[in-house]
């Protein structure tokens, strides 16, 4: 496992790219086994914390409330075809729905910072009075897997949220 140095160009890279990226391919699990989905997302400077939006009444929303482990991918790069150099985060942690005033507040201002046009859709007050349908999700990391073939050795390099600075 790898403690990053904030100034160390692997460490950047992850960061960067898992700040850059727009979708996340989510996976939760039920009773029948695995589910996946993709959903916009938001991340933390520190990366340690994702967010993202999604109906209350989705199989993945119901899973992540019954149990909050969830797994996921984010692939930020243009696909040209097999044999390109690649580069993917995917990431382990914890979901949760976000439900008091303060983290409801927190998980919209990170989403909206990142798109701003969710205000277009519903607003922190319609969430907050539980006015749509749409609710915030927070997924607190607990390890990433930077893959990165643009560098020499191993491309794998796995991360522990709790090292990140």
């Amino acid at each position: 496992m790898t403690t990053p140095d904030p100034e160390e160009p692997g460490y950047r890279a992850l960061r960067d790219y898992v700040r850059s990226g727009k979708l996340l391919h989510l996976s939760t699990v039920d009773e029948a086994g695995p589910v996946m989905c993709s959903v916009w997302y938001a991340a933390s400077q520190d990366i340690r914390k994702i967010v993202y939006t999604s109906r209350v009444s989705r199989v993945h929303s119901e899973n992540v409330r019954a149990r909050g482990a969830v797994a996921a991918s984010i692939v930020s790069i243009e696909l040209i075809g097999l044999g390109q150099t690649v580069t993917g985060a995917y990431l382990r942690g914890t979901a949760t729905e976000a439900t008091d005033d303060g983290s409801i507040h927190d998980a919209y201002s990170l989403y909206a910072s990142r798109w701003p046009q969710v205000g277009n859709s519903f607003s922190e007050r319609d969430l907050t009075t539980a006015a749509t349908m749409m609710r915030m999700y927070v997924i607190e990391v607990t390890e990433y897997v930077w893959f990165d073939e643009r560098v020499p050795g191993d491309p794998r390099h796995v991360v522990m949220a709790s090292a990140l600075p």
